[in-house]
């Protein structure tokens, strides 16, 4: 009974339906996010009366990091969430609730991370957190999405030559990926590229994740693996604004891209905490005024065709 009266109180102060026969969303954060969240908050809430009482520094620390991580972790149980609306078509939310509606054709790729996966819709990038609870309809849907994408690993040169530029983007990156995720781990499967393919698939990782997230977000996932050498393949492809703005940052703030073990994140409130390291704001802002790097990656795979 007092479960159910908790259960109640949440579900009418933040508007949310908590019914065990009834999954709330398609995909969703489960419970204990929310019960992570309510303890880190209490913890915050606790250290703030300390704090003025005592006037302890610790306790104003804590109480600003517990309140931090709770009011996340809060956010991302509520909003992220993704909905199927119609057999095609489905909403996704993020964790601030901004919510887009795509098609289910718009599906380019999933991505297995270390802690999540990421699925590629019309340019941008749905993460789907581990501790996420998923329906089986949402699961047969993005299996039979990206069922197209295995006719592009059939494909002839030839055939790959008379594709559209973006369709030409998309089938190259999914030969690529292909080749890496079948290697051993996602390090052995990008040094078994060729030079070629190697440079294309460092560099459409970059502007992916710098699109969808900025460059912390390029340090703190898997694409960093090609952080030592993507720098380098800009200026081969002759992006050399791209290449300079990349190389500037790195040495301005000595960032050691060959180890960027401290940009490791277990959980969405880590993963927020990296942002304040860097000025990542300037870098992502004077990316975004330069030419797309596809502007360059298109005439390199038309001129190298064959390697891919």
């Amino acid at each position: 009974m007092k479960l159910k009266i908790v259960l109640l109180i949440i579900e009418k102060l933040f508007g949310v339906t908590i019914r065990e026969d009834k999954p709330r969303a398609d995909m969703y954060l489960p419970e204990r996010l929310l019960a992570m969240s309510l303890i880190f908050l209490a913890i915050g809430i606790a250290c703030t009366v300390y704090a003025v009482m005592y006037f302890a520094v610790w306790s104003i620390v804590v109480a600003i990091l517990g309140t931090v991580l709770g009011v996340f972790a809060l956010l991302c149980w509520k909003n992220q969430a993704i909905h199927i609306i119609s057999d095609k078509q489905f909403t996704y939310t993020t964790m601030f609730g901004n919510t887009r509606t795509y098609a289910f054709s718009d599906i380019q790729g999933l991505r297995k991370n270390q802690d999540s996966l990421t699925l590629f819709v019309a340019g941008d990038k749905v993460h789907i957190e581990s501790m996420a609870v998923i329906s089986d309809r949402l699961v047969s849907a993005i299996k039979s999405a990206l069922v197209p994408g295995a006719a592009y690993l059939k494909m002839s040169t030839e055939e790959l030559s008379q594709l559209s530029d973006d369709d030409l983007i998309f089938a190259v990156w999914t030969r690529t990926e292909n080749i890496v995720q079948s290697g051993e781990d996602m390090s052995k499967g990008f040094h078994s590229l060729c030079e070629e393919q190697r440079i294309f698939y460092a560099i459409n990782y970059l502007e992916t994740e710098v699109n969808n997230g900025g460059l912390c977000q390029f340090f703190v996932n898997s694409s960093r693996i090609v952080a030592p050498v993507v720098g380098k393949y800009m200026g081969m492809i002759g992006a050399m604004e791209h290449q300079k703005l990349y190389e500037e940052f790195i040495q301005t703030h000595q960032i050691d891209t060959n180890d960027l073990s401290s940009f490791d994140c277990e959980t969405v409130d880590n993963f927020q905490s990296q942002y304040g390291r860097y000025p990542f704001d300037e870098y992502d802002g004077k990316f975004y005024k330069l030419e797309p790097l596809q502007t360059n990656l298109v005439p390199y795979v038309k001129k190298h065709i064959e390697k891919f």
